[in-house]
């Protein structure tokens, strides 16, 4: 079993033990990475334990999944090139620019995962707490947050697929499907084979999100 990430004009494969990543550059060559997969749980076995296992990957899966992310945005410099903070200067010369780029990746890692809780389950609730000044009934304001946090995924999905880098991160969405596709079917991963593959994967986990937002 193999899982990936659309990148910026690229995807993400992750295998068991290979991660593999391609991104096709400005001048339209391909940029390939491949490496071998450290999980945290080799290193620390009490971490595979299950209850435990579940956070600690998806964490990992968080960070290489943003250190993916940015290693293809860097093919894509941006046309005005914002000077460096006091902070991030700072970081680098105190920690050298490889330090201080895992220390950036981990910052977006928290600060993501605290925005999801934030923006799918607290903002929700706050809202939904509106319904009390017109009842006190608990199964419509169930109801409504549940509505509201429906809403607010579909509309944060929505406003990131205007965003121009993100849309052109959507546009290989469906190319790491046909491509995971291919594989699990043991085909030779051509471009013709790749093609025929329907575009959405039963274990993709933008629809996990959204189910388990929709069950909840």
């Amino acid at each position: 079993m193999c899982g990936g990430q659309a990148l910026i004009e690229g995807i993400m494969m992750r295998g068991p033990k290979k991660q593999a990543i391609v991104v096709r550059k400005p001048d339209g060559e391909l940029a390939v990475q491949v490496k071998e997969l450290k999980l945290v749980k080799d290193r620390y076995p009490v971490l595979g334990w299950p209850f435990i296992r579940g956070v600690f990957s998806f964490c990992g899966a968080m960070y290489n999944g943003v250190t993916a992310l940015m290693y293809s945005a860097d093919f894509f410099p941006e046309e005005e090139e914002e000077e460096p903070s006091k902070f991030e200067q700072w970081l680098v010369d105190k920690l050298g620019d490889e330090k201080a780029g895992k220390i950036f990746i981990t910052l977006a890692v928290v600060l993501g995962i605290a925005m999801s809780i934030g923006l799918f389950f607290l903002l929700p609730t706050l809202l939904g707490t509106a319904v009390t000044f017109v009842t006190d009934s608990m199964l419509v304001r169930n109801v409504a947050e549940s509505l509201l946090k429906i809403v607010i995924f579909v509309a944060y999905l929505a406003f990131c697929s205007r965003m121009k880098d993100m849309r052109r991160v959507f546009s290989y969405h469906g190319a790491e499907h046909k491509t995971i596709f291919c594989y699990e079917a043991g085909l030779p991963l051509t471009v013709e084979n790749v093609r025929k593959q329907p575009c959405h994967h039963p274990r993709c986990g933008t629809s996990f999100l959204f189910v388990v937002i929709f069950v909840s």
